[in-house]
C-alpha cells in the first residue's frame, strides 16, 4: 500500500511505477486542507471537509490502465431554499480507464487497443489521480441540498423571497401579468 497524504488536484500517478501482474499497486490518498479549500470554491462548497480515496491501479492491456477503489468525503454545502449549510457525507465508487491519447499511442493493431468510450487520457503519460478524484466527488455531491428545516413550499426569487406559498414573480415581469411562456404554452395547446 503507498500512502500519499498531502494530496493535490494536480497529484499524477507514472504508470512506470505500477508493478506488473493482477495485484497492480495499492494507493490510499488524502487531500490537504488547502486543497480541500480550492475545493470548495471551485464547486461553490461552503467547505470540504474531507477528501481520501483507497484505489487500487493495475495494467490491464497494454497503454491501458484501471483505477478502482472507494472515494471518501465530506462536503459543506448551502441549502437551495435557505442558505443553511448541509453536511453531506460522500462513498462512491471508482472505476476509470486510462490510456495515452491516440497520437502517443505505440504502433498496433486496432484490436489490442480496450475499445471504450469512457477511457479518460492519460496527462503528459501521467494518470491523473488527483483530477480524477475531485471529479468523482463533484459529481457525486448532492445538486439540489435542502436543509431538514427548510420549509417545503418555500419559493425563491427576487421579488418575496423567502415567503411561502406565495406566487413569485420573475425577473423583468409585472406582479400580476402573466409569464409569457405560459400564454405562449397554452396557445400550443389550443
Amino acid at each position: 500500500l503507498v500512502l500519499l497524504s498531502g494530496v493535490e488536484p494536480a497529484q499524477l500517478l507514472d504508470p512506470a511505477t505500477i508493478p506488473a501482474g493482477k495485484k497492480g499497486l495499492a494507493v490510499r490518498l488524502d487531500f490537504t486542507k488547502a486543497s480541500c479549500r480550492h475545493i470548495a470554491e471551485r464547486f461553490g462548497f461552503l467547505s470540504v471537509d474531507q477528501l481520501q480515496a483507497q484505489l487500487q491501479v493495475k495494467q490491464i492491456a497494454r497503454d491501458c490502465w484501471q483505477v478502482s477503489g472507494r472515494l471518501s468525503a465530506v462536503l459543506v454545502q448551502a441549502c437551495i431554499a435557505t442558505g443553511q449549510p448541509v453536511t453531506e457525507q460522500i462513498e462512491t465508487l471508482i472505476n476509470e480507464r486510462f490510456m495515452p491519447p491516440d497520437e502517443e499511442a505505440d504502433d498496433k493493431k486496432p484490436e489490442e487497443v480496450v475499445a471504450d468510450d469512457s477511457a479518460e487520457y492519460l496527462e503528459g503519460g501521467m494518470i491523473p489521480l488527483g483530477e480524477m478524484l475531485v471529479q468523482h466527488a463533484a459529481l457525486a455531491a448532492n445538486p439540489w441540498p435542502r436543509h431538514a428545516e427548510a420549509p417545503q413550499s418555500w419559493q425563491a426569487g427576487p421579488q418575496g423571497a423567502g415567503k411561502t406559498g406565495q406566487e413569485v414573480p420573475q425577473e423583468g415581469q409585472q406582479p400580476g401579468r402573466e409569464n409569457p411562456f405560459a400564454v405562449l404554452s397554452s396557445l400550443k395547446n389550443e
